[in-house]
C-alpha cells in the first residue's frame, strides 16, 4: 500500500498537467482538461462539449500521445500511484490503433451484412439484429431501461456480453463453464447458480443516491457471489464524476456524494490498497472508481458467509487491460492489488479475456459463426 509521503510527491501533478495541456490544440485541450482535471467520463465530456463520442475519444487518445511526448511523470509500481492521465500516457497511441481497426472491422461485417445494418456505419438497425442470430429472445434479458445508450454498436461490450454469455447460459445453466474459466472458485454444488445482466443494486447497499452500481453480470451462488465486469472495446476502467458536482479529482476534492460512501472507501482501503484521499494530493480511488465501485458490491451482496469475487472479462488486444509499456494493464494491476490486500478467503480477484472465455464457452454454431465474423473471436469454422 502507497504510503502518505508517496502520495503527497504527486502535488505538482496539476502544474505539470496544465503545462502539457497547454501545449494541445483547442479540441484536445478541451477534452483532456474535462478528464484529467474536472474528473469527467469520455461519455460526459462528449456531451458537455456536443461532440460525439468517438470525436472525444479520438481527441483524448491524440491528448494521451501528447502527454507520453512531452510530459514527466513519475509512474509507480502500484495502482494507488496511477493517475488517469499516466494511464492514457501509457496506452493512448496503441489503443487509438486498436479502436480504428476494430472500427474497420464493424465496418465491413455491416457492409457484407445490409439486412442487419442501422443508420451509422457500424451499428446494427436493432437489438434483435445485434444480437447472435436465432436468439432474439435475449433481448429481454435485460430491461428496456438498462440497455446502455450504444447498444446497437458493434463496439458494445453489454451486447457483446449478452450474446456470448447469454447463450452459453442457456445452454448451459450449470455454469461450469464459468467455474473453469474464472477457477479457482468454491467447489460447485447441484443447485444451479442464478445469473443476471445489469443487475441494479438497491440504493441503500451501498449508500448510493441518485445512481446505483450495476453489475454487468451477477452470479448468485450459494458457495460465492461474482460480479463480473465485462470490457470490450472501452479505454479502460470508468472513473468517477465528480467533476460533474464542481470537485477536482486531481487536487482530492471528492463530490460529497461519494465521500459520503464509506463502503466505497472500505473496499478502496482493504481490498485495492487505495488509502484515504489526502488533498492537495491526487484522489486514490478516481483512475479505478470502477474497480472500487464491483469491489464494494461484491462484498456486500456476498454477506459475512460467502467468497465475494469480483471478475473481470475483457478483449486481450485491448492496450489498457491488457498491458501497454509501462502500464501492466487492468487486469494485472487489480489481481496484484487484491493479492497484496484483501483476505483471500473473503475476497477474490478472477479475469480472463474474451479469447480465453470462448473455447469454454456452450455455444452453438450460428453464435460461434457470429463471434468470429462479427468480432473476431473464434474461427468461421
Amino acid at each position: 500500500m502507497a504510503g502518505a509521503s508517496d502520495l503527497s510527491n504527486r502535488e505538482i501533478d496539476r502544474e505539470e498537467i496544465a503545462r502539457v495541456l497547454a501545449k494541445l490544440p483547442e479540441s484536445e485541450r478541451l477534452v483532456a482538461t474535462l478528464i484529467w482535471l474536472d474528473g469527467l467520463g469520455l461519455d460526459d465530456a462528449a456531451e458537455r462539449l456536443g461532440i460525439s463520442d468517438e470525436q472525444a475519444a479520438q481527441l483524448h487518445a491524440q491528448a494521451g500521445e501528447a502527454v507520453a511526448s512531452g510530459g514527466d511523470f513519475s509512474l509507480r509500481a502500484d495502482l494507488a500511484g496511477w493517475l488517469r492521465l499516466d494511464v492514457d500516457a501509457q496506452c493512448a497511441a496503441d489503443w487509438r490503433q486498436y479502436d480504428s481497426a476494430l472500427a474497420a472491422r464493424y465496418e465491413r461485417y455491416f457492409e457484407e451484412h445490409q439486412e442487419l445494418r442501422g443508420k451509422q456505419r457500424y451499428s446494427a438497425r436493432s437489438l434483435e439484429a445485434a444480437l447472435p442470430p436465432e436468439w432474439s429472445e435475449l433481448s429481454r434479458a435485460i430491461g428496456k431501461g438498462g440497455w446502455h445508450r450504444h447498444h446497437l454498436s458493434g463496439k458494445s461490450s453489454q451486447t457483446l456480453t449478452v450474446g456470448l454469455v447469454g447463450v452459453a447460459a442457456q445452454l448451459d445453466p450449470s455454469l461450469g463453464w464459468l467455474w473453469d474459466a474464472l477457477s479457482p472458485l468454491p467447489p460447485a454444488r447441484n443447485d444451479g447458480p442464478r445469473l443476471a445482466f445489469e443487475h441494479e443494486l438497491p440504493p441503500e447497499t451501498l449508500d448510493e443516491h441518485p445512481r446505483q452500481t450495476a453489475v454487468d453480470v451477477l452470479v448468485d451462488y450459494p458457495s460465492c457471489l461474482i460480479c463480473i465486469e465485462a470490457k470490450w472495446r472501452e479505454d479502460g476502467i470508468g472513473t468517477c464524476s465528480c467533476g460533474k458536482d464542481g470537485a477536482s479529482p486531481i487536487e482530492g476534492r471528492c463530490a460529497n456524494r461519494v465521500e459520503g460512501r464509506s463502503a466505497y472507501w472500505q473496499a478502496a482501503d482493504e481490498l485495492l490498497g487505495l488509502p484515504p484521499c489526502q488533498p492537495p494530493a491526487p484522489c486514490t480511488i478516481s483512475a479505478a472508481y470502477q474497480a472500487v465501485r464491483n469491489a464494494a458490491a461484491a462484498r456486500a451482496l456476498a454477506g459475512p458467509d460467502r467468497l465475494a469475487v469480483f471478475g473481470l472479462v475483457y478483449d486481450a488486444r485491448n492496450p489498457y487491460f491488457a498491458g501497454c509499456d509501462q502500464w501492466p494493464g487492468w487486469a494485472a494491476a487489480l489481481e496484484d492489488a487484491v493479492s497484496a490486500n484483501a483476505d483471500p478467503q473473503r475476497f477474490a480477484f478472477r479475469s480472463t479475456s474474451w479469447q480465453e472465455l470462448l473455447p469454454l464457452l456452450p455455444l452453438d454454431g450460428s453464435t460461434k459463426r457470429w463471434a468470429a465474423e462479427k468480432h473476431g473471436l473464434g474461427s468461421t469454422e
